[in-house]
C-alpha cells in the first residue's frame, strides 16, 4: 500500500495535464513553421515531445502506440476520415493480442497538424528517415519518446515528474474516481488498460463517433479532477451512445 500511494502521489494532476494541453496548442503549430522554415533534428524531438504528450494526455496510450504508427495507417485515416473526425488504427504495440488495434481519433485541427509534418518528411532524405510516421534514421520506431516528453514538459515549466505511464496512469486514476463504472470500462478499454478481462478492442470502439465519445469522458474526468469550469470556447461537438451531447472544447482539443 505504500508503494501505491508513492505512485499516486508522483501522478500529474488535472491542472498539469490540462496545462500541457493548452500549451502544446500553441507550441506544435510554432513548431511546425520553424520546421518548414528549416528542417533540424532538433525542432524535430521537440515536435515528437509535445505532439505525442499532447496525444497522451488525451488518449492514454502507451508510447509504443505513437511510435509504431506508420505512414500507411496515417494514409488510410485521411482518406476514411471527415468532419467528425479522422480515426487512425494502429495495428502495433505492447497490448493488440488483447486488445487488437489501438485508436487515435483527432480533430481535423489535430489531423491538420500531422498532415503538415507528413509534407515536412516528404521532404526529408531517404537515408534519414523510415516507414514510422515519427521516424527515425533506422530501421525502427523511436525508442526515446519519454526523453522527447520530458523536455517539452520542461519547456512548459508545469514542474514535476513525467512521463507516458505517469500520464497514463493518472488518466485512469481520474476516470476511476469520477465516472461510472460503465464509463470506466469504455476508457479503460479505449486505453487498452485491462489485459485481462477486455475485448479487443476494434470491437470496443468501431466508429469515429464511439471513439470521440470515449475521448469526451476523459477530458470530463480531468475536468472534474482539477474542479475548473469549462471553456465557452467550441471546436466540435457530438452526441455519445449515452444520448448526452458533448463539446470539444478548446482546453483538451
Amino acid at each position: 500500500m505504500a508503494v501505491k500511494r508513492t505512485k499516486y502521489s508522483e501522478l500529474p494532476g488535472g491542472d498539469a495535464i490540462t496545462s500541457f494541453l493548452d500549451g502544446a496548442k500553441l507550441k506544435i503549430p510554432q513548431l511546425l513553421d520553424e520546421l518548414e522554415e528549416e528542417y533540424t533534428n532538433n525542432l524535430r524531438f521537440r515536435l515528437y515531445g509535445f505532439m505525442c504528450g499532447y496525444w497522451s494526455c488525451v488518449f492514454g496510450h502507451r508510447p509504443g502506440v505513437y511510435s509504431n504508427m506508420t505512414d500507411t495507417e496515417y494514409t488510410q485515416a485521411l482518406a476514411s476520415g471527415g468532419e467528425q473526425g479522422y480515426l487512425i488504427h494502429v495495428k502495433e504495440h505492447k497490448t493488440n493480442k488483447s486488445f487488437g488495434e489501438a485508436q487515435l481519433v483527432l480533430t481535423g485541427v489535430e489531423f491538420g497538424w500531422l498532415q503538415r509534418w507528413m509534407a515536412i518528411k516528404n521532404k526529408v532524405p531517404k537515408k534519414e528517415k523510415n516507414t514510422f510516421v515519427m521516424f527515425t534514421k533506422g530501421t525502427g520506431p523511436c525508442k526515446n519518446l519519454n526523453n522527447c516528453l520530458r523536455m517539452a514538459w520542461a519547456e512548459l515549466r508545469i514542474g514535476g515528474n513525467i512521463s507516458f505511464t505517469l500520464i497514463r496512469t493518472a488518466l485512469a486514476h481520474y476516470a476511476k474516481k469520477t465516472t461510472d463504472v460503465t464509463a470506466r470500462k469504455r476508457v479503460a478499454d479505449f486505453m487498452c488498460h485491462d489485459v485481462t478481462t477486455a475485448d479487443r478492442f476494434y470491437a470496443r470502439c468501431p466508429d469515429v463517433t464511439e471513439a470521440m465519445a470515449i475521448r469526451c469522458l476523459i477530458r470530463d474526468s480531468l475536468r472534474t479532477e482539477e474542479r475548473a469550469g469549462p471553456s465557452t470556447a467550441v471546436v466540435a461537438s457530438f452526441t455519445p451512445l449515452g444520448g448526452r451531447t458533448c463539446v470539444e472544447e478548446s482546453s483538451i482539443c
